[in-house]
């Protein structure tokens, strides 16, 4: 395999993860049209969704 190869399969998935995460932030927001916050909070989704947040946060990442 390539470099150029590689580097194009890194950007592919870089695209994924990011249609995956706006899909994710649209559907939050779809529910927190049904429920409400504190709700939303405790959904085990969630509590993932702000485990790997913490994660990333912590590498600096952003």
């Amino acid at each position: 395999m390539t470099m150029d190869f590689l580097m194009e399969q890194i950007e592919v998935l870089n695209l994924i993860t990011k249609i995956q995460a706006d899909v994710i932030k649209d559907l939050f927001l779809l529910l927190g049209l049904y429920m409400t916050s504190d709700e939303i909070q405790e959904l085990p989704a969630i509590k993932k969704i702000n485990e790997a947040a913490k994660l990333k946060a912590d590498l600096k990442l952003e």
